[in-house]
């Protein structure tokens, strides 16, 4: 699975033996939720705005998908709506929302997981960064 390399080369010493862990985890993004909500309040002031961003990001997540770790259509529509307003048009109709949700959902289970939506935050981010290069300024 090449853990070990990026646990000796990437990881900060203080959470190699964390990530270790998470090549023998039934569920390792729950497993990295878990660390990173009982960690978070230690590290925050020793993150990056990257990593507070990511943290954010996640946050962000499980406020609208709660414990079950899974966003539905309203769920979905509501984070759009609430969180990405500057970046996204406010989801109004049904068919708007409906593409989205389709092109979202890769497995096809009617739910949008962590991993989904993360490919959401991916395009957003990337068509704003697009925008903002200098060509098309």
């Amino acid at each position: 699975m090449g853990y070990p390399n990026v646990v000796d080369q990437c990881i900060h010493p203080t959470h190699k033996e964390w990530f270790s862990s998470l090549a023998s985890s039934a569920d390792p993004a729950a497993t990295l939720y878990l660390y990173i909500a009982s960690s978070t309040s230690n590290m925050l002031s020793d993150m990056s705005d990257l990593e507070n961003s990511m943290v954010s990001i996640i946050n962000v997540f499980h406020k609208y998908s709660g414990h079950k770790c899974h966003l539905k259509k309203a769920d979905l529509k509501d984070l759009i709506n609430n969180e990405m307003s500057h970046f996204m048009k406010k989801v109004q109709d049904s068919e708007t929302l409906d593409q989205i949700f389709t092109d979202l959902d890769q497995n096809g289970d009617l739910e949008i997981d962590f991993q989904e939506f993360i490919a959401l935050i991916a395009m957003v981010t990337s068509a704003c960064h697009d925008l903002d290069r200098p060509e098309h300024r």
